[in-house]
């Protein structure tokens, strides 16, 4: 999950579809791509990073969600 590219989009007051639109994607594949379901490709990165005003590095941080139980590890039975 990027919440970075997220935080950008809602801080820029942009639309998810008309931010897919300006990078030549779907919104679908955006979506997926925001979530983390899907990499985004280099060039990718770097025309988002433009878009959104933001530091390539910083934008694409990972993170992953925390479980309902508060905690990233597998639950061991």
């Amino acid at each position: 999950m990027y919440p970075n590219v997220k935080y950008q989009i809602y801080r820029l007051g942009l639309r998810q579809n008309s931010l897919a639109r300006s990078l030549g994607v779907g919104d679908a594949a955006l979506s997926k791509l925001i979530n983390g379901y899907r990499e985004p490709s280099p060039e990718q990165r770097r025309l988002l990073a433009s878009l959104l005003q933001a530091d390539e590095v910083w934008l694409f941080e990972k993170h992953e969600p925390v479980r309902r139980n508060g905690h990233n590890d597998k639950r061991t039975e």
